[in-house]
């Protein structure tokens, strides 16, 4: 997550409900999960605020954050709970939360709706912000593919009954306890390999499919860790498509007690092959990389057009808790590699 761009997008929510007659509250540490509490005709809205760089998230995402939502309301006897994001969410799964959760979720057709009613500068403000999210080549209009709304912003003064299904488990932080108990060295390389591919599977659950392990190459001379297929509608995934040419991703484990070196940058990139729809790597050890390899990894890209992503176990740790707290590790990744490609010389 960039905080910056969440700092942005709680202000202009923020301004947006003062213009609509909210008052805006002071959350209290007991309110748990909330971003903002706004108070009109004596209801009080509690908000949980997210923003993705990607315009689409999975359903299930939008429902885990909702179910999050309410279960921290039942907490403290709220009972008017609103998601507000900046992605695209379809009508049927705004109707479906609001049955099952009783959370409302506003979404960026319906922020650009009472944005456009109150405050073209406001809503101006929205656009350059979503603008500067954009990843890769994209360039499509932000307020572009709206489904037909009718909106009543005199209903959002009732409340609701909130009902969570499940209480929330933070998977993530489990799976990171797990990851720790490995030792680094030989010994328990296969262990790591496993762990990490669990985790990789449950980050991006939504974004990659085939998952194939230990998998040679037709001449049986080299095997990949893990190799995967591109089935995401998330732009962080479409960029590396459209900009790497790019359908599969290899993933390489390395157990190793120390950072990995250019060497295993030189052996990752034999594997990468542009023809093959297969042109971008990462390489995940205990440590990271040393200067060599990043700049070995830097290297293939500017030489090659291959991508090798080098990630630590610290890097694991950030995007299982993103992952936990309904935020996206995609976008986590996008960051890595928006400060990656600024970084490049020539």
């Amino acid at each position: 997550m960039n905080y910056q761009h969440h700092k942005e997008f709680e202000e202009i929510i923020s301004q947006l409900l003062e213009l609509m007659g909210y008052s805006i509250e002071l959350r209290t540490r007991l309110d748990k999960g909330v971003d903002i509490i706004a108070n009109r005709k004596n209801v009080k809205k509690y908000i949980e605020i997210k923003f993705y760089r990607s315009a689409h998230i999975p359903a299930s995402v939008i429902t885990e954050s909702a179910n999050r939502l309410a279960y921290n309301l039942k907490q403290q006897n709220g009972n008017s709970g609103t998601l507000i994001v900046n992605s695209l969410v379809g009508i049927a799964l705004k109707n479906k939360i609001i049955d099952d959760y009783g959370i409302s979720i506003w979404d960026r057709n319906t922020l650009y709706s009472f944005l456009t009613t109150l405050s073209s500068d406001l809503r101006d403000q929205f656009e350059k912000l979503l603008l500067e999210a954009q990843q890769g080549t994209n360039t499509n209009y932000v307020f572009g593919g709206f489904e037909s709304e009718k909106l009543n912003e005199e209903s959002e003064d009732k409340n609701t009954q909130v009902n969570f299904k499940t209480i929330p488990v933070n998977k993530g932080a489990h799976l990171y306890k797990e990851l720790q108990k490995i030792q680094c060295g030989k010994n328990d390389w296969n262990a790591y390999e496993k762990k990490c591919k669990e985790i990789l599977e449950f980050l991006f659950e939504n974004d990659l499919s085939l998952w194939d392990k230990q998998t040679r190459t037709d001449d049986g001379l080299s095997r990949f860790d893990l190799i995967c297929r591109i089935a995401s509608s998330d732009d962080y995934w479409k960029a590396l498509i459209n900009a790497f040419n790019t359908r599969f991703i290899l993933f390489e484990f390395k157990n190793y007690c120390a950072k990995i070196s250019q060497d295993q940058i030189y052996t990752t990139e034999r594997y990468l092959f542009n023809k093959a729809l297969r042109s971008v790597g990462f390489i995940i050890s205990r440590l990271g990389g040393t200067d060599g390899a990043i700049q070995a990894a830097k290297g293939s890209l500017k030489e090659h057009g291959k991508l090798i992503m080098i990630l630590s176990d610290e890097n694991l740790c950030e995007m299982l808790k993103l992952k936990d707290n309904g935020d996206s590790p995609n976008d986590y990744l996008s960051n890595l590699l928006d400060k990656w490609l600024i970084s490049l010389s020539r």
